[in-house]
């Protein structure tokens, strides 16, 4: 209910915030179109644009049908303006992709967990240690990065990190060819092997005692972005910044409505294909948010850089600088 008393406010202090910035002079644009995969991945700006917000905004905008993992593509070949993406975004405009990152869309909770023989008791203990997470995605271990900084460990250059599947990754514990492993926390109750604890957990979903339990600074860690185009970005910021509160209703509807009744909705739209009660919105959350979004894509850039995923050279703030673009005030 807060979160929706707050909008408002917020599209008061966007129109307030932007009209500060330069603007190019460019004719701004007739019609904003974003990226939709048919996945629940998408369901926040689906339901903005269902709810009707980008029209409260007095914004035209049409949903595009892109192919997962082709949003890079198709703002670059301008065929969408923006669109949903997870930190796999980030080497693309690393390598010239003209797009900003504007807001976080959802978020998790991380969980470390290690085996007993370890040794490991706290996350200062995880110094030097072979640490696992599930492989195809670095989320887990850039949030995990995040916290231990928190603790004065260095989670990139302090850590050995395994990537192992999904299966195979709780074996790899119990059978201690890796000391402790991290992995997002769920609402529903995930196995913990036998000789293992929980070190730390960002939320305390699961109501037990084990643990630390801190976000520290960061109340949210972002597993998805709202990205747009740099020419909407940079050479319309009112507009960019409006499209971002309309996106940002949509993740509040979410909460507001309920996940189950805009995933129906959708689906009835002919916007969500696939299965919507995936995996993920068993350990994702819809929480907007701008004041923390540059701290997490710095943790992802770090996990990134170490894999060569992005230049050994590349100065990571420097980077993220440029990829982050302040159109919303601090809040969330």
């Amino acid at each position: 209910m807060k979160r929706m008393i707050f909008i408002p406010v917020l599209i008061i202090m966007v129109t307030v915030f932007t009209s500060c910035m330069q603007e190019s002079g460019a004719a701004e644009p007739d019609e904003i179109r974003l990226a939709y995969t048919s996945s629940t991945f998408d369901l926040p700006v689906i339901a903005a644009y269902q709810n009707g917000y980008f029209e409260e905004e007095g914004l035209k905008v049409t949903l595009v049908l892109v192919e997962k993992g082709k949003l890079g593509e198709s703002i670059q070949a301008g065929a969408v303006d923006g669109g949903t993406a997870d930190a796999s975004i980030l080497p693309e405009i690393s390598d010239g992709l003209s797009a900003k990152i504007g807001a976080g869309v959802r978020g998790a909770c991380v969980e470390i967990i290690s085996a007993e023989a370890s040794g490991i008791h706290n996350i200062k203990d995880l110094k030097g240690k072979t640490v696992g997470a599930e492989a195809g995605g670095t989320g887990e271990a850039a949030a995990a990065v995040e916290v231990l900084e928190q603790y004065g460990v260095d989670g990139v250059i302090d850590l050995n990190w395994i990537y192992f599947s999904k299966e195979e990754l709780l074996t790899a514990l119990s059978e201690s060819s890796i000391d402790a492993l991290v992995r997002w926390q769920s609402k529903e109750n995930q196995e913990i092997p036998e000789g293992a604890r929980v070190i730390y957990e960002n939320s305390a979903m699961k109501n037990n005692n084990s643990g630390e339990h801190s976000h520290g600074d960061n109340h949210h860690f972002y597993e998805s972005f709202a990205v747009l185009s740099e020419e909407l970005a940079v050479n319309h910021p009112e507009t960019a910044a409006l499209v971002l509160a309309a996106w940002i209703k949509g993740v509040n509807a979410l909460t507001a409505n309920g996940t189950e009744f805009q995933l129906i909705l959708a689906e009835e739209g002919g916007y969500i294909m696939d299965a919507p009660r995936n995996d993920g919105l068993k350990h994702f959350m819809f929480v907007p948010g701008v004041n923390t979004v540059s701290k997490n894509l710095e943790a992802y850039a770090k996990i990134q850089k170490s894999e060569g995923l992005l230049p050994g050279e590349l100065e990571v703030e420097d980077f993220i600088d440029k990829v982050f673009i302040k159109l919303l005030p601090d809040w969330g």
